[in-house]
């Protein structure tokens, strides 16, 4: 993917008014425990069902987004699916894909069925799961989760939703194949990043045609925003098993997608144009994200705001939403703060 870097922009009349981080609500999808149907014994070959539970203290699970003030709440939907991976104690890696149904009369729960492997495999097994994606990729006897790509990962909420651009994972291991006892919760691999835009001009955007380009930037474009960007053609792959991942860089660019999500979007006078992305926060202690601004392509004319959020003093955490929030007068030649 190539990086864009717009130089020697003119200042315009865009200002940012607020940048603050909410949550993604997703906090407690727990396995409560491998349950047999109808008591029986896990006999080889046997199919178990899984109960995802959640205590009553924390949101619903099914997977659609909904944003709640600073927050998006995950729930999860019918037919919604996850990756499996089940490894033997002989290394033996078996992938299921599985569909999750939800409780019709508890939101908190849902089911899902899980092969066991077989007998002769050993005494344990360890579980892993993966919510979104674009499904696993084996290479050199490692299992890896193909994450989404820009394309996928970015655009309007709907369409980082429908195109299942959110990617969570849980492991379990030692799993003992007899007596089948599961508790874990679904982690976070990365955040919700959105830039809302409001126009304050007189004129309707028409989204496709005056908008080519909208980033975040750093202040210094050799300090990296230690977000993880895919690295050429392939897609990034996260290793299931040890957490790590492939085919990533770092980039003083945080792009943001304009795609087909807002085919024949309008933004009249007043109203927000609202840009999602979902990015992986590098995890080291290291990692510290510069100050922000932001940068654009506005009929074919590139404009850079020259007022900067300050650079953190811990890593950003996965799991969270981050808000940018500008003014945009095209008109103006000034910056105009919105309070």
């Amino acid at each position: 993917m190539k990086i864009k870097h717009l130089h020697s922009i003119p200042k315009q009349a865009l200002s940012s008014i607020a940048f603050f981080a909410g949550f993604l609500l997703f906090t407690g999808c727990v396995f409560d425990g491998l349950e047999t149907p109808n008591g029986e014994g896990t006999a080889s070959g046997q199919t178990i069902q899984v109960t995802i539970d959640m205590p009553d203290s924390t949101p619903q699970t099914r997977i659609s987004f909904e944003e709640k003030g600073e927050s998006v709440v995950l729930e999860w939907q019918e037919d919604d699916s996850i990756d499996l991976l089940v490894v033997t104690e002989k290394g033996t890696q078996i992938q299921q894909t599985v569909i999750v149904s939800p409780d019709p009369k508890n939101p908190k729960k849902a089911t899902f069925e899980l092969k066991l492997p077989h007998e002769s495999e050993g005494e344990v097994f360890d579980l892993y799961g993966v919510y979104g994606g674009n499904g696993f990729v084996f290479l050199d006897n490692e299992c890896f989760a193909s994450l989404p790509s820009l394309s996928q990962s970015s655009g309007s909420l709907l369409g980082i939703q429908n195109r299942k651009s959110i990617v969570l994972t849980f492991a379990c291991e030692k799993i003992p194949r007899d007596n089948p006892s599961i508790s874990v919760k679904f982690k976070h691999l990365g955040s919700l990043f959105k830039i809302s835009l409001k126009n304050k001009s007189h004129d309707v955007w028409d989204v496709l045609v005056d908008f080519t380009y909208v980033a975040l930037y750093s202040r210094e474009h050799k300090i990296n925003i230690f977000a993880h960007q895919q690295d050429g053609v392939e897609n990034m792959l996260y290793n299931v098993r040890t957490g790590g991942i492939k085919n990533s860089t770092f980039n003083p660019v945080l792009p943001f997608n304009i795609g087909d999500d807002f085919k024949e979007s309008k933004i009249n006078p007043d109203e927000d144009l609202d840009l999602w992305a979902w990015y992986i926060p590098g995890s080291e202690d290291s990692h510290l994200w510069p100050g922000l601004s932001l940068e654009l392509e506005f009929q074919k004319k590139g404009i850079r705001q020259n007022i900067f959020k300050p650079k953190r003093e811990k890593p950003t955490d996965p799991g969270k939403v981050f808000y940018f929030r500008a003014i945009f007068d095209v008109g103006k030649p000034e910056i105009v703060w919105e309070i």
